[in-house]
C-alpha cells in the first residue's frame, strides 16, 4: 500500500528513484553476479528512513501499538510486480524487537549507515 503523495510523483522524486533502483535490483537477481541486499540498493534502502514513511509508521504504531512509537525494521522485501505477475510469497513475522545494544545483522548495519548518512546530510543543510 502506498499513500498518495508519500513518495512524490514525477522526475526527481523518490518514487522515480525507487522504480529505477528496483529495476536494477531485479536485473542483478537475474544475472550470474552478486545480488545486493535490498537496503543496499540505493533508494530502496533510503525508503526505510524516509521521513514521511517514518512519520506514518509512528502514527500507526501510536494508534495500534499500545501507544508505543518505538519500532525497528526486521527486514525488507522488494520485487517488481509486472502485469500478469502472481502474488509474492510475503509473510508476516511476529517477533520481539531486539534492543539497540543487540548484535546487528548486515542488513541492520546497512540501515544504520543510511540513517546516519541521511541525518548528516539533513544537518548539513540547516
Amino acid at each position: 500500500m502506498v499513500l498518495p503523495g508519500l513518495l512524490g510523483d514525477g522526475p526527481g522524486t523518490l518514487n522515480e528513484a525507487l522504480m529505477r533502483d528496483l529495476d536494477m535490483l531485479m536485473e542483478a537477481r537475474e544475472s550470474d553476479g552478486p545480488t545486493p541486499h535490498v537496503v543496499e540498493s540505493g533508494s530502496l534502502g533510503d525508503l526505510v528512513a524516509h521521513p514521511p514513511v517514518v512519520d506514518k509508521v509512528t502514527q500507526i504504531m501510536e494508534q495500534y501499538g499500545n501507544q508505543r512509537t518505538d519500532f525497528a525494521l526486521h527486514h525488507i522485501h522488494a520485487v517488481r510486480q509486472d502485469a500478469g505477475t502472481g502474488p509474492s510469497n510475503w509473510h508476516q513475522v511476529r517477533s520481539r524487537c531486539m534492543p539497540a545494544s543487540a548484535s546487528l545483522s548486515s542488513e541492520r548495519s546497512a540501515i544504520d549507515r543510511r540513517i546516519t548518512s541521511r541525518t548528516r546530510r539533513s544537518t548539513a543543510r540547516t
